[in-house]
């Protein structure tokens, strides 16, 4: 895991390009490297942070043969794969995943990225081809950001590291439009940064000696990988069992000291659950952190204890403080470099706290809302397309009414009722309910594939929700020097999990069922079925509450550079917000009117804390 940035074909200033490379230094303190191309095809800068092979043999950028890589990511199969190539022929001199990149590329080429599992985002210069290689993993857990600047192309792993190596640099002219729908911004090529863009996920491309424009190509497309499950929930489960153990066993490779973020939620605690099983004795040893809110509606400390006891472990709870969150700010917003619907301080300050005590790499349970209908309001997206099975449509209201801890009655109620409540929800949603089953039963391929939901999963996974999380975590873990590792973004889980039908999703109405049904046998009962989703945020409904964060927002707006401010009309979110705290004079706000107000400040301290302090 590492910090990774170059320019094709070299960056005329030498100086300025270290420079440039140090903006990344959080993202890998262990070590840095350089190296300008003799034959002036390129510079490579690399900041490393050691996890697997720890010897400076592994430093990059890395040479084997005619290639020069820099790779920011873990092949969690490279012992696999090295084994392999060892039989065809290929010999090594360390015991890293990125030597093995290097052979597994002279070996098949772009065919290579088929046979990863892992995470990465990935540059290499063949001087014997006179050709780059550039490559990010299938759904994009690794950043890789790019720009076009005169005859040169510049790459990084972050938008700030980019910057410093172009002449100039603006605001996109669409920022308001990028940042109205922060969900969906990810999946934008454009960064707010005009001419900084995104490679995407699941793509490589090849550049030639002298040119500069990339013209991506995907290699992996989910909808190519369905496979053919079971019929029976439980051999379904058996099934997804089976790819889970090996993903989260595979993630256990490093050479350097794990632990697990523990929320107490269900995917969290199925991860820590699952790696119980593979460190047998060895199990005190991995630590379980969580994040401590105190007295806040949102802490989730309870369930997190339980898990960790439940396994004869402790747990580390690390207090998140307004006034600590309120002191780091200004440095927490220019390492997150994005504008989201939160401010990054809590999740930073849980993954620094990993750092203080010697953790380099955490287990993380980012993927399976996505995957499988954990979020509310997902389930009633299926009900017309789960026309005309009565129980499946049953299954749904119940999945949903228990997600938002509402009464599960829908087993007592007829048929008839079960009916009127999807009709009146689904109307409610905009839903044509005629056209959708007229299609449903004319279509018998479509009939009990709940096809809407299927859909809206499909792009939530790829396209909207999970990218933006992907995007967040990395930032926020990376801020801290620590890597974070997915279980549930392995594409053999991924390919399994999307194939399984939609009714399974929600067996029995409980949302995320076959998740849940994994590990119930070793989870305590109230983990593996509870109801209420908090998830992982900040509370800052209750900080405004603070009078340290209530001075320091009339401070800033009503300093002139907010009021001036070119990013939004300072005027108008003055008045607005001098209306939200006067509001909170005489009442709580709750927890999405604390999101309103941040997002009425956020695009101020992205200008001021980030792009104006790396332009």
């Amino acid at each position: 895991m590492c910090g990774i940035l170059g320019s094709f074909p070299n960056y005329p200033d030498a100086d300025r390009f270290y420079r440039s490379l140090q903006r990344l230094h959080h993202r890998g303190p262990d070590g840095e490297g350089i190296l300008h191309s003799d034959q002036g095809d390129f510079s490579f800068g690399h900041k490393r942070l050691k996890i697997i092979d720890l010897d400076d043999r592994s430093n990059q950028p890395f040479r084997f043969h005619h290639l020069t890589i820099v790779f920011n990511g873990e092949v969690y199969n490279y012992l696999e794969l090295r084994s392999e190539l060892e039989k065809l022929g290929h010999q090594f001199t360390t015991s890293s995943d990125t030597e093995v990149i290097c052979a597994a590329y002279l070996e098949w080429k772009e065919a290579c990225l088929d046979r990863f599992v892992g995470m990465w985002a990935l540059v290499l210069w063949d001087e014997k081809e006179h050709v780059g290689f550039i490559a990010r993993d299938r759904f994009g857990q690794k950043p890789l950001y790019y720009s076009n600047e005169g005859s040169h192309l510049y790459f990084g792993s972050e938008i700030k590291a980019v910057m410093g190596l172009r002449a100039t640099n603006h605001v996109v002219p669409h920022f308001a439009q990028s940042i109205e729908r922060p969900l969906r911004y990810e999946a934008m090529s454009e960064s707010l940064v005009q001419g900084i863009h995104r490679f995407p996920a699941g793509h490589f491309a090849w550049l030639r000696k002298g040119e500069t424009a990339l013209q991506p190509q995907r290699y992996w497309d989910t909808r190519e990988h369905i496979e053919t499950v079971p019929d029976r929930f439980e051999d379904q489960v058996e099934g997804l069992r089976e790819r889970f153990e090996e993903a989260s066993k595979i993630r256990l490779r490093a050479d350097v000291p794990i632990a697990t973020a523990l929320s107490g939620g269900v995917d969290s605690s199925v991860i820590y659950a699952s790696i119980q099983q593979h460190l047998g004795d060895k199990r005190i040893n991995h630590k379980a952190i969580t994040a401590d809110y105190g007295a806040s509606s949102i802490d989730e400390t309870p369930y997190a204890m339980k898990v960790a006891a439940h396994f004869g472990n402790t747990l580390e709870p690390v207090p998140i403080d307004a006034g600590a969150a309120l002191n780091g700010l200004e440095s927490d917003l220019n390492l997150f470099e994005e504008v989201y619907l939160s401010a990054p301080s809590p999740m930073i300050a849980l993954y620094r706290k990993m750092k203080e005590q010697g953790i380099t790499v955490s287990l993380d349970g980012h993927g399976a809302d996505e995957l499988m209908g954990g979020y509310k309001g997902t389930a009633p997206i299926g009900l017309f397309g789960a026309f005309p099975q009565v129980s499946n449509m049953r299954n749904l209201l119940l999945a949903e009414d228990r997600s938002n801890d509402r009464p599960d009655d829908w087993l007592d109620r007829s048929d008839l009722r079960v009916l009127q409540q999807v009709f009146k929800r689904g109307t409610k949603l905009g839903m044509n309910a005629y056209g959708t089953i007229r299609t449903i039963l004319h279509d018998r391929s479509l009939v009990g594939l709940h096809k809407p939901l299927k859909k809206a999963l499909y792009e939530a996974f790829h396209d909207y929700t999970l990218p933006t999380l992907l995007r967040n975590y990395d930032h926020y873990s990376m801020a801290a020097s620590v890597e974070s590792r997915m279980p549930f973004l392995d594409h053999r889980v991924v390919s399994y999990s999307l194939s399984l039908p939609v009714t399974s999703y929600f067996h029995d109405g409980w949302s995320k069922a076959p998740i849940r049904a994994m590990y119930a046998k070793e989870l305590p009962a109230e983990i593996s079925y509870r109801r209420r989703k908090i998830g992982f945020n900040t509370p800052f409904h209750e900080w405004l509450k603070d009078d340290r964060w209530k001075a320091f927002i009339q401070d800033t707006i009503h300093s002139q550079s907010f009021l001036t401010s070119p990013i939004h009309d300072g005027k108008k979110q003055k008045a607005s917000l001098e209306k939200d705290l006067q509001r909170l004079e005489s009442k709580s706000m709750d927890f999405l009117e604390g999101v309103d107000v941040w997002n009425k400040l956020a695009p101020y301290f992205w200008y001021t804390y980030f792009y104006c302090k790396n332009a």
